[in-house]
C-alpha cells in the first residue's frame, strides 16, 4: 500500500454522506485507500494520477464538482454507464477537452475530463 509523502497533490474534498461516499469512489469508481493520519479523513487515489483528501466532518459543507482527469472519456462514460451511473449529460466537448458529469446516490457532483489542446494548423 502506498504511503503518503507529499499531501499538497492531494485535493481537499468534503462530500455529502462521506462515508458512503468514500464507499462510492472505492468499490465502484476503482479507487484504492491509502493510510492517513487522523480519523477524521481518508486519503485515495486512482491509477491516472486522481488523488484526494475527503475530510469526513459530517458537518462541513459539502463542495464540488469533484474534477477527474482521465485519459479516455469515452471509454470511462460506457463504463460507468454499464454500472448504473446516473449521468447528467453524455460527452460534450468543451475548451478543456472532452469531459461528461455525473452524480453519486447522495448528490455529489462529478465531472470526468480527458484534457486536450485544439490548435489549428493555419
Amino acid at each position: 500500500m502506498m504511503m503518503i509523502t507529499d499531501e499538497k497533490k492531494y485535493q481537499q474534498l468534503r462530500l455529502k454522506e462521506p462515508l458512503k461516499s468514500v464507499e462510492f469512489l472505492v468499490q465502484t469508481m476503482g479507487f484504492e485507500p491509502m493510510p492517513a493520519h487522523h480519523e477524521s479523513e481518508v486519503f485515495i487515489h486512482d491509477k491516472l494520477g486522481n488523488y484526494f483528501k475527503l475530510l469526513l466532518n459530517p458537518w462541513a459543507d459539502c463542495q464540488g464538482p469533484v474534477l477527474l482527469y482521465t485519459d479516455d472519456c469515452l471509454s470511462n462514460y460506457f463504463e460507468l454507464k454499464t454500472l448504473g451511473i446516473h449521468f447528467i449529460n453524455g460527452p460534450q466537448y468543451t475548451q478543456q477537452g472532452l469531459m461528461v458529469e455525473f452524480t453519486d446516490n447522495w448528490g455529489n457532483f462529478y465531472r470526468i475530463l480527458e484534457e486536450r489542446v485544439y490548435e489549428s494548423d493555419q
